[in-house]
Order: structure tokens, then sequence, then C-alpha cells
């Protein structure tokens, strides 16, 4: 099975923070991050449903500090790396 690219933005700005690599259900975060502690999962609905900037929004108020999308919702806004 191949590794997926996930990304992460910063809560603060909705700017984009980098990428982590998931394999077999795990997600490996850049050093900076911090982990699963300082991240919101919005890779699935309701968050699929959200804008980045909804869900950074979100994030904030239950204080993570960045969000996980999947290349799906970077295509659906148009971002650009």
């Amino acid at each position: 099975m191949a590794n997926t690219t996930f990304y992460l933005f910063k809560t603060e700005d909705a700017s984009r923070a980098g990428s982590a690599t998931g394999h077999a259900g795990d997600v490996d975060f850049p050093a900076n991050i911090g982990g699963w502690t300082a991240v919101l999962d919005c890779r699935h609905t309701p968050y699929t449903e959200q804008s980045i900037a909804e869900n950074c929004e979100f994030a904030v108020g239950v204080h993570k500090q960045y969000i996980l999308v999947n290349e799906g919702q970077l295509s659906k806004e148009h971002l650009s790396s």
C-alpha cells in the first residue's frame, strides 16, 4: 500500500504549514507540528463540507494549532502550493 500525502494548515491564519504522510491508518507529522494534540483531523465529514478557513476558525475554538486535510479538499478550493 502506498503512502498518502495530507496537508496541514495553521489555524491562526489558514496558511499552508506543510504536509504529513499517511500509511495504513497512521499519520506521520513533521517534527515541528507536535502530533495529534496540536492537530484537528478535518479529513472526514462534517469537516469535508466546510472550507479550510471555516475549519481553521473552528479549530482555534478547540485549541488546535493546525488542521489536517486531504488532497481532495485542496482541489475543491483550487489552492496552490
